[in-house]
């Protein structure tokens, strides 16, 4: 929610770091040390299931993750398809 926001703020565009997201609202920590971010340079009406950031600590540990879509869905998908939606994990 808060990356549709900033964008909604922000011509579009979402943060180029989760790190631009902190406010006396949100406590970005946990996000920042174990999620990786997507979003820079992409904008809020690019296709729904566009990855804007995935889970690189759960993805560390088992053989999947989570991710987050531009339409705000999170969904688990397995290290081996990541490859195909344009993200280098190895």
């Amino acid at each position: 929610m808060a990356l549709l926001l900033y964008a909604n703020d922000n011509n579009d565009d979402f943060p180029d770091t989760l790190k631009q997201l902190q406010s006396s609202r949100i406590d970005v920590k946990w996000i920042v040390d174990n999620v990786t971010y997507l979003g820079k340079g992409q904008k809020i009406n690019y296709a729904p299931d566009t990855i804007l950031a995935y889970d690189k600590t759960l993805l560390k540990e088992k053989d999947y993750t989570t991710v987050l879509l531009i339409s705000s869905e999170v969904k688990v998908i397995a290290k081996k398809n990541l490859a195909s939606q344009g993200i280098d994990v190895e």
